[in-house]
């Protein structure tokens, strides 16, 4: 039974930290847009 509630323990710590990890990704997306847009930048498609 530990081990069972160890394992999901590990589980939904790792998912916790990979949602973080997106997280922060997708904020400095998005300042970087928020400064181009500031800046005029003229967006082209990649």
């Amino acid at each position: 039974m530990k081990y069972i509630i160890h394992i999901i323990s590990v589980f939904l710590l790792a998912t916790m930290l990979a949602s973080c990890v997106d997280n922060e990704a997708m904020r400095q997306r998005l300042s970087y847009v928020s400064q181009c847009n500031r800046a005029d930048t003229v967006f082209t498609e990649a």
